[in-house]
């Protein structure tokens, strides 16, 4: 039986050699090196005594080829797995990408300024309200139904089936902990009940008569976000994404009051370590209870 190209070393030796190794390789290295690690290991004479070794070679095969999947991974991501080491990766936040307290004030005066008006305008707002100040994906505002705004309990929240939640982890978005959200929201499905929807019906959806009722498409509600921030100007517009929505609400939220614990909860992060990327985005402190209240009328 030919030498293994890692020897048996301890568990924590182990897995730093072959990170080494792979680390240094392309992806057609890491394919050949699998293959030849198959070749070695996995491939003697079947007997008695090479039992241990099989099984020996069968566990460090596995964690190669795990390995080699991360490290794939990692490089569309460009993790940086030097920092914090091989299972954390480490997650940066653009802080330009925040949307400021005065900036959220501006868009919802903007708004509701507008939405006196205009149906339409009624409807950004509630979609800036999912995205900004509940922390909703685009995908989560999309699917989002009107039996999944529960507005008549003594703590309101939004329920978001693992239907539409990424990773397929259900959760709840806590509605009281800012009081201009729970209001737009609650008038908005008010207004939806008024125009005939069912509780099964989109929460936000197509107003025209063509396709009244329908599901809106995430490029439409893309859209609907950033020419909600038009008040901003053309260049901050530009630089925008409904996804910073996101962002900004587990920024504020932090900065609001709210443990780490909780926002990890409200924004469906599979780790606490997620959401403490948010810690250090400075903003103002504003008491819980209005989050997201910065003046806007």
């Amino acid at each position: 039986m030919g030498q293994p190209l890692v020897p048996l070393l301890g568990f924590r030796q182990r897995q730093a050699k072959l990170f080494n190794y792979l680390k240094t390789q392309g992806n057609c290295g890491k394919y050949v090196f699998l293959r030849r690690f198959h070749r070695v290991w996995c491939n003697p004479p079947l007997s008695a005594k090479n039992y241990e070794n099989i099984a020996q070679a069968a566990i460090i095969t596995i964690f190669s080829l795990a390995f080699t999947l991360l490290f794939q991974y990692a490089q569309r991501k460009s993790y940086n797995f030097e920092r914090i080491g091989y299972m954390n990766a480490a997650w940066k936040i653009d802080q330009t990408k925040i949307l400021s307290g005065p900036e959220i004030a501006s868009v919802l005066t903007d708004l509701k300024r507008r939405a006196k008006r205009s149906v339409n305008s009624r409807m950004n707002l509630v979609i800036f309200r999912l995205a900004t100040c509940c922390g909703l994906r685009v995908s989560e505002i999309a699917g989002l139904k009107l039996q999944d705004v529960r507005v008549g309990v003594d703590r309101p929240y939004l329920r978001l089936p693992k239907a539409i939640t990424k990773g397929k982890r259900p959760r709840r978005v806590p509605l009281w902990w800012d009081s201009g959200t729970l209001d737009d929201l609650t008038g908005w499905k008010a207004e939806r009940q008024s125009q005939g929807a069912r509780s099964s019906d989109y929460f936000v959806c197509a107003m025209s008569k063509a396709a009244f009722g329908k599901k809106l498409d995430p490029r439409n509600l893309r859209y609907r976000f950033i020419s909600s921030c038009r008040v901003l100007g053309k260049e901050r517009q530009e630089d925008l994404t409904i996804h910073d929505g996101r962002h900004s609400f587990c920024s504020h939220a932090l900065a609001g009051g709210r443990s780490l614990a909780e926002v990890r909860d409200a924004a469906g992060h599979a780790n606490v370590s997620t959401t403490s990327v948010y810690t250090h985005i400075a903003t103002d402190g504003d008491e819980p209870g209005d989050i997201f209240n910065f003046g806007c009328e």
